[in-house]
């Protein structure tokens, strides 16, 4: 197999000054488009959400289909967007402000004529950190994901956990919604003999739209399929024992396990303190060792990571 591309882009974001509670978050992100010829995964940082250092956006958005690089693009300016110009509503209840902002840029999206949305979409993960009430919102649909990582107990190390659940067939309840809409479930069967794929979603007969994940934003053959774009919305504490956020592509998880994750991250933090630094080397190393357990897994896609380090 041919080596790596080496084309990887990154970026850091996040302040010097302890803000509040003696709560720092420093955030940094890297991606790579991997083996595939495109790059369709976005993902975005922002320092100040509603103009106030309280509020932090971290998100990835993993467009696929033919206009999917359109579609997360579209998500990653609307998404936030539609949360400044509703702060009241995020204000008096956050997890509908997010709700709302999903479901306002989905159909948005599903309107705008210069974006191919039949079979093209995007996943899409977003955390909003209120640094002064030490508390993030973490939104998704699709098979983004949110991992938080925690100190368990004094000389006991660090523990991951994931926060969002994956949306795909495999969960009853998403499934049960396609197939009462009309869709049909079932794994591609390969003719060599291979083990057969993931439940995708078809209309009636016909071969497409074969989409995996039942939430998405776009993806209009589908979205009248019961696909929706309804995100769930997690409330998470930071505690003093929370030491980080990752939200990445599924690419990042196809490649790297949760231990594995873990196991990068501490060990940034163990040898370089928490710092933007860390946090770029942690979102690099993370970016490197999912490229090469897809490879190992023989599995090609993008990959894309946001990497917060709590210093408290």
């Amino acid at each position: 197999m041919p080596p790596l591309p080496t084309k990887t882009w990154a970026g850091v974001a996040g302040g010097t000054t302890k803000i509040s509670g003696g709560l720092t978050p420093l955030a940094a992100f890297s991606t790579s488009a991997g083996r595939r010829p495109t790059q369709q995964d976005e993902s975005l940082i922002l320092d100040a959400l509603f103009g106030s250092g309280q509020y932090k956006l971290y998100a990835v958005f993993d467009g696929h289909g033919n206009d999917g690089k359109k579609c997360a693009d579209y998500a990653k300016q609307h998404i936030p967007e539609h949360l400044n110009n509703d702060r009241d509503h995020f204000m008096k209840d956050p997890i509908e402000a997010l709700k709302a902002a999903f479901e306002a840029t989905g159909r948005s999206l599903l309107e705008d004529s210069s974006i191919d949305t039949y079979m093209s979409g995007t996943t899409a993960v977003v955390a909003v950190l209120c640094v002064s009430e030490r508390t993030v919102y973490i939104a998704n649909v699709g098979d983004s994901r949110a991992v938080v990582g925690r100190d368990v107990e004094e000389g006991e190390g660090w523990k991951a956990s994931q926060i969002t659940r994956d949306h795909n067939c495999e969960v009853a309840t998403e499934r049960e919604r396609v197939i009462s809409k009309g869709g049909r479930v079932e794994a591609l069967v390969f003719d060599d003999g291979s083990p057969p794929g993931p439940l995708r979603v078809f209309k009636g007969s016909l071969p497409y739209p074969g989409l995996v994940v039942t939430r998405s934003l776009g993806d209009a053959v589908a979205h009248k399929l019961g696909v929706i774009s309804t995100p769930d919305v997690f409330k998470v504490s930071i505690a003093p024992s929370t030491r980080f956020l990752l939200i990445g592509s599924d690419g990042v998880f196809d490649g790297v396990s949760l231990p594995e994750v873990l196991s990068i991250v501490y060990s940034v933090c163990m040898r370089s303190g928490v710092s933007v630094q860390s946090a770029q080397q942690g979102s690099d190393a993370i970016t490197k060792a999912s490229l090469e357990g897809m490879d190992r897994e023989q599995l090609d896609d993008n990959s894309t990571n946001v990497l917060v380090l709590f210093e408290q």
